[in-house]
């Protein structure tokens, strides 16, 4: 098929994918989802997929800077320099220090005090840099990825 525009998304100014999800970021930090929601990576619970691209309501009265969308999980970054995380999280990539499915955006607690200035999502894993350009990783590592070393 042909490129075809995605309706109600506002002004787009990010946008990311993961295996069978898309965030949308628009130009006012309002940020929508669309795609499968097998796992809750689209931030509505009990809502299998989500066909047209929704503003996700965790995020209405909190504007978000930036997003990265991992396999099965998402993650955005609000202007206050704070860090959510849904979806799946069977490898710890949520951050919540735990191995577990969040259906709905939670604060990564581990990130409390810091003011995160970027954001990034792998397969099954995540990072947050601060704005004192600390790197913090977290989730799956078993190839390296995380830069932990053995």
């Amino acid at each position: 098929a042909g490129a075809m525009p995605v309706p109600d998304c506002g002004s787009v100014r990010q946008v990311v994918a993961g295996m069978k999800h898309t965030l949308f970021l628009d130009s006012e930090g309002f940020l929508y989802a669309g795609g499968h929601n097998t796992f809750g990576q689209l931030g509505f619970p009990g809502e299998a997929s989500v066909p047209l691209p929704r503003i996700i309501p965790a995020f209405s009265q909190r504007p978000v800077a930036a997003v990265c969308a991992g396999q099965h999980h998402s993650m955005a970054l609000t202007d206050w320099g704070d860090v959510y995380a849904w979806g799946r999280g069977s490898e710890g990539q949520l951050g919540s220090g735990r191995f577990e499915t969040i259906v709905v955006p939670r604060y990564v607690h581990a990130l409390k005090g810091q003011f995160v200035d970027a954001i990034a999502c792998g397969y099954n894993c995540s990072m947050a840099v601060t704005q004192q350009g600390h790197l913090y990783c977290w989730g799956d590592d078993t190839t390296g990825q995380l830069g932990l070393g053995p």
